[in-house]
């Protein structure tokens, strides 16, 4: 399985999104989703005149792909042992955002928190069981 979990965060930390492929407890996901975080936000203060630091090291032999849209984090989690392609996931990111901008004529976050059922059903439309489908 190439895709741990996908997240979309905004600036404060609130979750608007999450997926999650691999069994975890409730409370370990929520401990996941601090550290995702806190890590994302680090290097975005680390990196603040470079945006071309989309991947980051992660707990677990595992790497962070992000992107950022209008003060929201789309995050992919990828097992860094497997074969995976990084860039294939980067590139699914921004294809999932204009699906939703195609959705919502121009998504905002109310959309996508009064709509999250609807972005998870577009989400599943691109990720089967954590594996990226032909897109």
């Amino acid at each position: 399985m190439g895709v741990k979990f996908i997240l979309c965060l905004n600036k404060q930390g609130k979750v608007r999104l999450s997926k999650f492929y691999t069994n975890y407890k409730i409370n370990e996901e929520d401990e996941i989703i601090k550290l995702v975080y806190k890590t994302i936000n680090n290097n975005n203060k680390f990196n603040q005149n470079n945006s071309n630091h989309n991947c980051i090291e992660f707990i677990d032999n595992c790497k962070l792909i992000y992107k950022k849209y209008n003060g929201l984090n789309f995050i992919i989690c990828i097992n860094d042992d497997d074969d995976n392609n990084q860039l294939m996931y980067l590139n699914s990111i921004p294809i999932y955002v204009k699906l939703l901008d195609e959705h919502f004529n121009n998504v905002s976050e109310l959309d996508l928190i009064f709509n999250f059922y609807k972005m998870e059903i577009i989400l599943d439309d691109m990720f089967i069981n954590g594996e990226l489908i032909n897109i």
